[in-house]
């Protein structure tokens, strides 16, 4: 149908050309008349094309995704985890100073106890950011407050060691005896040795600061209930 239409308006325009045309043999005038169609047949092409795009319906957009809920929460987890490891490396790179080392278990257990609290002890190991992070955020400032009575233990040292019951040991053979093979571990003790509320292994990125006051609270709790 529209091949129809484009030799329908050329051959108008032949037509025409041909009724200007005075039949004198003028070659030259012929050539610029005919040429006529050459330059109208694609304008009548054009004008059509024009007409159909403009009344083409406009392409339908995309409907933007959004995250969901756990993709979310996934993103707000990895970071938290990147910032803890920032702090970390950063705590590292600083060089923070250690908490009171513990040389007296016995000791250190009896004094929390008057306090009525447990004696936190942060088991860590050298160059450890984590270590680093927990004893710099958590412990570190709560000790220098005075709310907990903290010492810390490392577990790769040989450096003598006095146990609640009185038996003289290493800082290393006490953490193997006590199956403590993971740094951080934050420990909760009572003036025997024994453990007051469950322990904190490792660094635990999402709202580590509300695992050590529950623990702190349910370690203030048995500390209470064997005085």
């Amino acid at each position: 149908m529209t091949g129809a239409k484009e030799d329908a308006c050329e051959k108008r325009v032949a037509d025409s050309a041909r009724r200007r045309w005075n039949g004198s043999g003028d070659r030259r005038r012929l050539r610029a008349e005919t040429g006529i169609i050459a330059e109208a047949a694609p304008r009548c092409r054009v004008r059509r094309l024009t007409v159909f795009h403009d009344r083409m319906p406009a392409p339908a957009l995309p409907r933007p995704v959004l995250p969901t809920r756990t993709a979310l929460l996934r993103l707000a987890r990895l970071a938290a985890c990147a910032l803890l490891a920032a702090a970390a490396g950063a705590a590292l790179a600083g060089g923070t100073a250690h908490l009171p080392a513990a040389t007296d278990l016995a000791a250190h257990g009896a004094d929390a106890a008057q306090r009525g609290e447990p004696l936190v002890l942060l088991v860590s190991m050298p160059e450890c950011g984590y270590c680093e992070a927990v004893r710099r955020n958590y412990l570190g400032p709560q000790a220098a407050a005075g709310e907990i009575a903290v010492r810390e233990l490392d577990l790769t040292a040989a450096t003598p060691l006095r146990d609640a019951d009185g038996s003289v040991t290493t800082a290393r053979d006490w953490a193997r005896a006590h199956q403590v093979r993971v740094a951080p571990t934050v420990l909760f003790l009572d003036r025997q040795g024994r453990a007051a509320a469950s322990p904190l292994r490792g660094m635990q990125p999402d709202f580590y600061g509300a695992y050590l006051e529950q623990a702190l609270d349910q370690a203030r709790a048995a500390i209470a209930t064997r005085r």
